[in-house]
């Protein structure tokens, strides 16, 4: 028998946060409540013909280890690209020779125990349910699909000691509502026509073991919760998730960073910041 993966329902999508190789096997989220819990479990980077079927092996937080090229080939992606619980041929196949060797080896369905036939009904079901999930998230997909921006810096930047300082971000990621704009580049501006949205953020720090380390999330020039506030370790990063804010155009959202190194502390490369529009 095959080994069988849970799916996941209406194949929910993130993206991969850092660049990788064809040979790394650590990859970061943006969103680790869309990686399957139920490990390992499968997962596909990118879509089309050219997508690559990977098998999830752990997550810690926003960060999975992964087997390259459980199908497809091993490729180079960029961060920003997609990651899903997609439903995949190796899903298919795995019911299909499950299902076929079940008859094969009990027989004529009639003389199946109700064991063999709860099993083999059970193992319908799964196939049935996962196709639903992966036909339902296509759908959703089709109307509208994911909408939202995820901006990065692209260099270390020095933070002055004890000072709230809102992080001036050079890179979209990506960005397909205009939430953007590198005239105010710590700013995640609401455009027309959203209402709810959720935002994340993630701050990694430089070695350090002095002090306190907060990220904090401001909307319109105040603090709002959630906020990440911890003792200084070795190489700190932080991240929050917001709950469901509702929103207006013109609104605004910052991501404030703030320590008690003593003195001026850099903030690396890797930290992002990320809004995900929910209507």
């Amino acid at each position: 028998m095959l080994q069988m993966y849970k799916g996941a329902i209406n194949s929910p999508e993130t993206i991969i946060t850092n660049n990788i190789s064809n040979t790394d096997t650590l990859i970061y989220v943006q969103d680790e409540t869309k990686v399957p819990t139920d490990l390992p479990n499968l997962m596909v980077i990118g879509t089309g013909i050219s997508a690559e079927t990977i098998k999830v092996l752990s997550i810690s937080g926003l960060a999975i280890t992964v087997e390259r090229a459980f199908q497809g080939t091993a490729k180079t992606w960029n961060a920003g690209t997609t990651i899903a619980r997609n439903f995949t041929e190796y899903d298919y196949e795995a019911l299909k020779n499950n299902v076929e060797e079940l008859a094969d080896n009990q027989g004529d369905l009639a003389t199946l125990i109700t064991t063999d036939k709860t099993n083999l009904v059970g193992a319908v079901n799964e196939l049935v349910s996962q196709s639903a999930q992966h036909a339902q998230g296509n759908a959703n997909k089709a109307h509208g699909g994911f909408k939202g921006a995820l901006v990065k810096r692209t260099s270390n930047i020095s933070i002055a000691n004890t000072t709230y300082t809102s992080v001036p971000f050079q890179e979209s990621v990506y960005d397909n509502s205009m939430f953007f704009n590198a005239t105010n580049p710590t700013r995640l501006t609401i455009p027309e026509g959203v209402t709810k949205v959720k935002l994340k953020g993630f701050a990694h720090w430089s070695p350090n073991n002095t002090g306190v380390r907060i990220v904090a999330l401001f909307k319109n020039g105040n603090i709002i919760e959630p906020r990440d506030t911890r003792l200084a370790q070795d190489e700190s990063s932080q991240s929050f998730e917001s709950p469901t804010f509702d929103v207006i155009a013109g609104d605004y959202f910052e991501m404030r960073v703030f320590h008690a190194r003593g003195s001026a502390l850099d903030l690396r490369f890797e930290t992002y910041f990320a809004i995900e529009v929910v209507e």
